[in-house]
């Protein structure tokens, strides 16, 4: 995965949830439309993500590319938005769309918790090579001597 969905998954891990709006923060903005949604897109769709709309989505609605303008249209709107071809609008009297929360799932947190592990492993062994290295060249020196 790219830097940017590891990016995401620690920022939501951190703080529990996460809203829409403060998620659209931390992405990179190349293009400026939903392109530049789909990090947050692609975790829903693989239910790395769950969201409090979660419930209400269909199957066929979960395509990334539906997802990514979706978020887009809603980062920042507050009752209603619309992506040219769906209508979306807040649910209750108090909520924003762009205050949509995000947590991770269950398999979010596996995911990240193997991405750590898989992580320190690899300095490990790293750490382990780099002072064999060095034992290694001081005794040979010292034997050599």
């Amino acid at each position: 995965m790219s830097n940017i969905v590891i990016r995401l998954l620690k920022a939501i891990d951190k703080n529990g949830e996460v809203s829409l709006y403060e998620l659209s923060k931390l992405i990179t903005k190349k293009h400026n439309d939903h392109r530049d949604f789909y990090p947050i897109a692609f975790l829903v769709a693989n239910d790395l993500l769950d969201d409090d709309y979660f419930d209400k989505r269909d199957n066929t609605q979960l395509k990334e590319q539906l997802l990514a303008r979706e978020f887009y249209a809603c980062h920042n709107a507050d009752k209603k938005a619309s992506d040219g071809d769906r209508d979306f609008t807040a649910i209750g009297n108090l909520q924003k769309l762009s205050e949509q929360k995000f947590s991770l799932s269950a398999k979010g947190c596996l995911y990240l918790s193997n991405y750590r592990t898989r992580r320190n492993d690899r300095l490990f062994a790293l750490a382990t090579g780099i002072i064999v290295g060095v034992v290694t060249a001081i005794t040979t020196t010292i034997l050599a001597a």
